[in-house]
């Protein structure tokens, strides 16, 4: 899938998979981890190399990163996120399941029968989704619940806002003990582009293991097996 849309506009799916076309990002002027330090510097550049890993030194419950973005009389936005899940996450999920032993079927049996939104409000609480938050009059409000992505390479994940607050927009995102990385956090006011064209392309060629064809295949949908 390719998507054709203008060199001054950003495109970025949400957790749901809709396509947004942002511009005019706006970086927030404070950026508060749970200790009060600034990391600002950590998530003001899409650049791969400073980003905040959500290592505070205090926590008593998910460790989170509080923004303040200024809105003037914006109503709609668009948040832009770009993040990735740390080593450490994955290497502590096969510690989890070691200290099981050959109990782990037996847990894995136990909570099949969970539902969706069992399962979802787990990870929410336990800080494995990257839970972003907007606060309005009433506290903080949940906004997106955004679902692992590897710790291959960061991605771009797009939050729309609606019914924006005035004057000044705060952002509180959570995470678990260094589950995720924020590279990049930033926000784009007003109505959003739809000038973009989506196309989807089928493979000219694709080969298997031992040399076969599977070209056809995979051009109609057929089920690959080898």
């Amino acid at each position: 899938i390719s998507v054709i849309h203008e060199s001054s506009t950003f495109v970025a799916f949400d957790n749901m998979g809709v396509l947004h076309q942002i511009n005019n990002l706006v970086s927030p002027t404070i950026a508060l981890d749970n200790d009060e330090q600034s990391q600002l510097n950590s998530i003001r550049a899409k650049d791969d190399e400073l980003a905040y890993g959500f290592t505070p030194k205090h926590m008593t419950n998910l460790s989170a990163l509080e923004l303040s973005f200024p809105s003037g009389e914006a109503t709609n936005g668009t948040l832009l996120i770009r993040a990735k899940n740390t080593q450490w996450s994955g290497y502590l999920y096969q510690e989890f399941n070691k200290l099981f032993g050959d109990r782990y079927q037996e847990y894995v049996e136990k909570n099949k029968d969970k539902s969706r939104e069992d399962r979802e409000k787990w990870m929410y609480q336990e800080g494995i989704t990257l839970n972003v938050e907007i606060k309005n009059k009433n506290g903080w409000e949940p906004l997106s619940s955004i679902n692992l992505v590897g710790d291959i390479s960061y991605e771009n994940i797009a939050v729309p806002i609606r019914d924006l607050p005035k004057g000044t927009v705060e952002i509180r995102i959570q995470s678990g003990y260094h589950f995720w990385q924020v590279d990049y956090v930033g926000i784009s006011y007003g109505p959003e582009s739809h000038s973009f064209i989506v196309e989807e392309h089928i493979p000219g060629q694709a080969i298997g293991t031992l040399g076969k064809s599977l070209t056809a295949e995979l051009r109609t949908g057929t089920i690959v097996t080898g």
